[in-house]
């Protein structure tokens, strides 16, 4: 099973059988980050110290979640399949690889590509799959 992560659509996975299945919604992520965002900006401009800290432990909370529910998915569906090995793409250098611009920076910044690969990695290990990291040259496109 491979798994494409990425900014619009967190990770997709294709199965040897030729099944498709997308998991979570980068546009919902994206705007609880723009939502905590202003609510931080807002409170920092009354200086309210201690609920902005608040508020981006909130979204923290809420973001986390959201990783394991889609890593929990994402080994279901191996379970499901019959799968023994779950291929990621190895994303260490990222954001210092890819074109920014003032417009991608910042989702490109808030992206958890890391922890959402440790979630996938722990919870296959306990399902007895084997994960394996590659090249992410081209993955998106095969």
């Amino acid at each position: 099973m491979g798994i494409d992560l990425g900014i619009k659509c967190p990770a997709v996975s294709y199965c040897s059988d030729g099944s498709v299945k997308f998991y979570g919604n980068g546009r919902r992520n994206k705007y609880i980050r723009r939502h905590y965002a202003y609510l931080r900006k807002r409170l920092q401009t009354s200086k309210k110290i201690k609920a902005v800290k608040r508020i981006n432990d909130k979204e923290q909370r809420i973001m986390r979640d959201i990783d394991h529910k889609i890593s929990h998915d994402i080994v279901e569906t191996a379970e499901a399949h019959d799968v023994k090995v779950i291929k990621l793409e190895q994303l260490q250098n990222i954001r210092s690889t890819t074109r920014t611009s003032r417009k991608n920076n910042h989702s490109l910044h808030n992206w958890s590509f890391y922890r959402l690969a440790q979630f996938i990695e722990y919870k296959a290990r306990l399902a007895g799959i084997l994960v394996e990291y590659v090249n992410p040259a081209y993955t998106s496109q095969t």
